[in-house]
């Protein structure tokens, strides 16, 4: 019964039916030894809008996407007190919002890259087409930059989850150019496009985190 759930999540995340129903994955996130819930929703609106919410212990996420194209993306972290609004507008997305009591009002320029803010859904899409590479654009969860992404495809790998084996497509995603020695993430899809689990490490805004599907 679960499998079906899945394999209709993913239907419903590419061929974009006209519904208003939510479809709700979990997932385990943890970070700095801490382990919380995930949960990711996902709805598709009349007027062909893709909104995930993503939720877990301290951090609140909105993306509005156009397919897998973000448009509006909001974020609000309890602990730290940073909460912002992220609009895109022609070739900039603008960002208000305040950091504790300190207001936040910034501007960013991007290219003819796609600004995908919900990775997991964009990446998706991407293992599903069997493309080799892309780039996109990517705001920082601090809000401090918005950053051009490069994704690869790295092949087949075997992993375990909840005791299982599966054959997963792992994607690798660093920052395009020189400051991808810095940072790096990745995400392993199933054979269907189920966003799997990820691995990200630590800096731009966000501590190291390794995520996994709940039930699978």
């Amino acid at each position: 019964m679960k499998r079906a759930v899945t394999v209709a999540l993913i239907l419903y995340m590419f061929l974009i039916v006209h519904s208003q129903k939510s479809e709700i994955m979990e997932y385990t996130e943890e970070t700095n030894g801490k382990r919380t819930m995930l949960t990711i929703s996902i709805t598709t609106s009349e007027d062909d809008r893709i909104i995930v919410h993503k939720q877990s212990e301290n951090e609140y996420y909105k993306i509005t996407n156009m397919n897998t194209l973000t448009t509006e993306f909001s974020y609000e972290n309890k602990v730290t007190g940073l909460s912002y609004d992220a609009l895109r507008n022609g070739y900039v997305i603008q960002v208000t919002g305040k950091d504790k009591t300190k207001k936040i009002i910034k501007s960013f320029k991007i290219d003819d890259c796609a600004w995908e803010q919900s990775i997991e859904l964009s990446l998706a899409q991407f293992v599903l087409s069997a493309g080799k590479d892309k780039r996109f654009w990517l705001v920082s969860l601090d809000a401090e930059r918005c950053m051009k992404m490069y994704a690869t495809n790295k092949g087949m790998e075997e992993l375990q989850i909840n005791g299982k084996k599966v054959n997963a497509i792992k994607i690798e995603v660093t920052p395009d150019g020189f400051f991808s020695i810095f940072w790096k993430a990745f995400f392993w899809y199933d054979k269907d496009g189920l966003y799997i689990k990820s691995r990200c490490s630590k800096d731009f805004g966000a501590p190291e985190c390794i995520t996994e599907i709940y039930n699978y």
